[in-house]
């Protein structure tokens, strides 16, 4: 059976490319990118970037993964590998290996003391539930002139019905300070006004907001068509739509 394993980097064969003509396309997908945050939304982030040609993975979590995590990732827990509360990095590289040769686990969180190591990456996915540390990714990123897409959730309960948002918003390289800290929120949720903040189990808007991220960034590289270069993305559960800000 035909496959492209000149440079794969995944751990098994990926003989779909050449048999239906898409390892151009796929091959787009090329460099390193990092995630940062490996929550709900980073986890599924991780997921789905496994699956695609992209040489390396960087995952920055220094959380422990516990029991509310495996409620808000994908698939079933590998039990072995979840024995002891292993930082969340070293359970997914090891878990995605089985998929990915390339996921390298950091046992660190992003401050302005190493945020410059990310300009070896190509692209960055900020997926962060605090807004100072947002504001300090963010300020790092677009001062070394790495593309991003920030994600974020927000939730609230009234008379036991959630209602919110899941948001996407992409950065391009050289756009200015000024004009990104009009489409990104910095300041610390409320938990008490954020259900999301309190660790609730809402694992297909978890999902949702990785695929709104990785859409983005796939357009971005012309894998998928773009015809609108949105800057930001916002579905709304309550009229199951999503609405799309270009500037």
């Amino acid at each position: 059976m035909a496959s492209a394993e000149d440079d794969s980097p995944f751990a098994i064969p990926d003989s779909a490319s050449v048999r239906y003509g898409i390892l151009a396309a796929n091959c787009k997908l090329r460099g390193s990118i990092a995630i940062i945050g490996l929550g709900g939304t980073g986890a599924y982030l991780l997921d789905l970037a496994a699956k695609t040609r992209v040489a390396e993975i960087h995952i920055y979590d220094d959380d422990q993964l516990l029991n509310h995590n495996l409620f808000r990732s994908p698939g079933a827990p590998e039990l072995v590998l979840a024995k002891n509360f292993p930082r969340k990095v070293d359970y997914y590289a090891a878990l995605y290996a089985r998929m990915h040769k390339g996921v390298k686990p950091h046992t660190t969180r992003v401050t302005a003391d190493n945020i410059d190591e990310f300009s070896a990456y190509d692209f960055v996915f900020v997926c962060v539930d605090k807004g100072s540390s947002r504001r300090v990714i963010a300020e790092g990123l677009v001062r070394l002139g790495i593309a991003f897409v920030d994600t974020g959730i927000g939730i609230g309960l009234d008379d036991n019905t959630l209602d919110g948002c899941a948001r996407a918003t992409f950065i391009a390289p050289g756009m200015p300070w000024a004009e990104v800290a009009t489409h990104l929120s910095f300041g610390d949720d409320d938990e008490e006004a954020d259900v999301y903040g309190t660790e609730i189990q809402i694992a297909e808007l978890n999902s949702l907001n990785a695929i709104m991220a990785v859409m983005r960034w796939k357009r971005w590289l012309t894998f998928y068509r773009d015809e609108r270069n949105e800057r930001n993305a916002t579905y709304m559960i309550e009229g199951n739509n999503i609405t799309n800000r270009v500037t």
